[in-house]
Order: structure tokens, then sequence, then C-alpha cells
């Protein structure tokens, strides 16, 4: 189960992304209709660490097996 709930206020995702760099190239995921570029990751399940959620989500998206290194940074984004 993802960890994410919406309240009146507003809806909230914990999200995991991880910056994978191969040749001096930093992998972004584009879709067709959006004008956004984003790294690839996905919403933490319950009961899981950001570690593995980082792991399962670059396995699942990119096909790649993946170690984590370290937690680069945090970021919180409040949408309405």
């Amino acid at each position: 189960m993802d960890i994410t709930f919406a309240t009146d206020k507003g809806r909230f995702n914990y999200r995991v992304a991880g910056i994978i760099i191969n040749d001096n190239r930093l992998l972004v995921i584009r879709e067709e209709h959006s004008p956004y570029a984003y790294l690839p990751g996905s919403r933490v399940q319950f009961g899981e660490t950001l570690e593995s959620a980082i792991n399962r989500e670059i396995e699942e998206e990119v096909g790649l097996e993946s170690i984590t290194l370290r937690p680069l940074w945090l970021s919180q984004s409040f949408f309405y």
C-alpha cells in the first residue's frame, strides 16, 4: 500500500526519486504530453525503507538493479 492520503487541505504523497548518471548524462523521464521532466521514482509503500523503495522503483521503471549509496536531499512541495 502506497503512503498517500487526502485531507480537506490537499493530498500527501510520500515519494522517492533516484539520480542516475552515466557517461556524464543524467537520466530523466519525460512524458509525451507533459512539459516536465522528472527523476525516476515513485511512492513509498507502507513498511518500506527509502533505500528499498528507490531500488524497487529503479528496477520497475528502468529495468536496472540499483544500489542506493546515500540520501542526497529532502524536498517538500505543496500542490493545492
